[in-house]
């Protein structure tokens, strides 16, 4: 958990599964998506724009982040999400 497993172009800091977890409210398929989406950015950076763009948003109910496109209901708690 604590063994590097990304770098940033044109930056040196390390980032490791313990950083992307605790930027993705400890949710192991919410970060492993950002992992994999990841081309150069930091992962803040792809977070942020991923927030900017509307594509992910955390459910009012039960604080859970979601990826959110075209979804209606929240698969943890089964708020409805669509006007969030």
């Amino acid at each position: 958990m604590d063994a590097p497993c990304y770098v940033p172009e044109l930056d040196d800091t390390v980032y490791t599964k313990k950083d992307f977890l605790a930027l993705c409210n400890n949710q192991e398929e919410i970060a492993e998506e950002l992992f994999e989406q990841l081309d150069w950015q930091s992962p803040s950076t792809l977070f942020n724009e991923w927030e900017d763009m509307g594509e992910i948003g955390a459910c009012e109910e039960c604080r859970k982040i979601l990826l959110v496109f075209s979804m209606e209901k929240c698969p943890y708690c089964g708020k409805d999400i669509a006007e969030e």
